[in-house]
């Protein structure tokens, strides 16, 4: 895997990939820290850099980000974020969608500055995640 491939790939589709890490390292991961977790993931064919950061694993990739937890995901379709306690969120708008992560109804992270998905769209499903020790 080169590393301006990792980097296209990440930048056209890592949003899911990096809530599942941003959900295991908590609030205080830093960009270096998220990075480096998805670049190990991406070694280890935990998430597919040729199909543009899918995750293969979400278990197993919240694992290399913090293997001191135990974890787990459930898929939900939502169409509120209002009752989610942890989880990513897919919104959907015009076509396009991005995920976020929300936690007690609030998105606490969003890998895009701006995303019109997030602005415009409505959450259309969701990986309700699990933290445990």
């Amino acid at each position: 895997m080169s590393i301006q491939d990792f980097f296209k790939s990440a930048g056209n589709g890592a949003c899911l990939a990096l809530c599942y890490i941003r959900a295991a390292l908590g609030k205080d991961a830093t960009p270096q820290m998220m990075i480096d977790a998805l670049w190990k993931a991406a070694e280890r064919n935990i998430v597919n850099v040729k199909k543009d950061c899918f995750v293969e694993d979400a278990i197993a990739l919240m694992k290399v980000a913090n293997p001191k937890k135990a974890y787990s995901v459930i898929k939900k379709d939502v169409s509120s974020i209002a009752n989610i306690k942890l989880g990513a969120v897919r919104y959907s708008y015009n076509g396009y969608s991005h995920w976020v992560l929300v936690e007690d109804g609030k998105v606490i992270f969003n890998s895009l500055e701006d995303s019109q998905c997030i602005k415009y769209g409505t959450p259309k499903e969701s990986r309700i995640i699990t933290v445990g020790e």
